[in-house]
């Protein structure tokens, strides 16, 4: 028979093993963690270049309203001009010569109005309007339930959703193939700037928005999206287009 002393070595062997089995499992662990935190890291920075990218290029098809009034006060004023003008001439001339020709008063240049983006449907049905969808303030899980039932409603509605969401898990999205614009969530945008200004920059980016999509209405799903979507309807930087958009917001209609 082993001895005591032979008996306890074997038991801290046995306790070493153990533990080098546990330490050996938590290092894959934080390894996993790890690739999971980069990978995250790589997502975010893709998705803010292409929102600088999205905004600039929105930013530049823009319409220019100080030109475009320009435009209009120089249009709307030339036709009263060339009448002041034919008429000085109907009254001046020469009695040998006939009356010079009017020019026909030029019309003012119409403002001009972006297509919206409109979705086709990938069994060749029409196109169908857009909903904004805003998801802010969910958790996976939740977003996951949330997407999957606006998707399948929205289709029999007839109307195309586009999610607003703060959620950094984007491969839910894909995964439904659902169509998507991230906005930052307001807590990250607490840390970088006052909150006067995260909400001046949510005002702006949702008017971009706006602008690229024209959405028929727009539906919040949650609390904090009904929260933040009031917010953004108060502040004074809003077009009344905007305005009117989030005015109308009401709850999600698909249950």
């Amino acid at each position: 028979m082993p001895s005591e002393h032979e008996s306890g070595l074997a038991a801290i062997g046995a306790e070493l093993a153990d533990t080098r089995t546990r330490l050996a499992a938590t290092e894959r662990a934080l390894r996993a963690a790890e690739q999971e935190a980069r990978d995250l890291r790589r997502e975010r920075d893709r998705v803010l270049e292409l929102l600088a990218k999205q905004e600039s290029w929105l930013a530049a098809r823009a319409p220019e309203p100080d030109r475009t009034r320009a435009r209009h006060r120089t249009g709307s004023l030339l036709p009263k001009v060339r009448a002041v003008v034919a008429r000085a001439r109907q009254r001046f001339r020469p009695p040998p010569l006939p009356a010079p020709a009017v020019p026909s008063p030029a019309k003012p240049p119409a403002t001009r109005r972006e297509a919206p983006l409109v979705p086709h449907a990938r069994d060749g049905a029409p196109a169908r309007p857009v909903l904004f969808a805003a998801v802010w303030g969910l958790v996976p899980a939740e977003l996951e339930r949330v997407v999957a039932r606006i998707q399948t409603s929205a289709a029999q509605a007839g109307v195309h959703p586009v999610f607003l969401t703060d959620c950094a898990r984007l491969e839910i999205l894909r995964a439904h193939r659902a169509l998507f614009e991230y906005l930052p969530p307001m807590e990250e945008l607490a840390r970088l700037a006052p909150a006067d200004d995260a909400l001046l920059y949510l005002v702006r980016r949702l008017d971009l928005l706006r602008r690229k999509w024209q959405p028929v209405r727009i539906v919040a799903c949650g609390e904090d999206a009904t929260a933040i979507l009031a917010r953004l309807a108060a502040r004074e930087e809003a077009s009344d287009a905007l305005r009117e958009l989030l005015g109308s917001a009401e709850g999600e209609p698909f249950r």
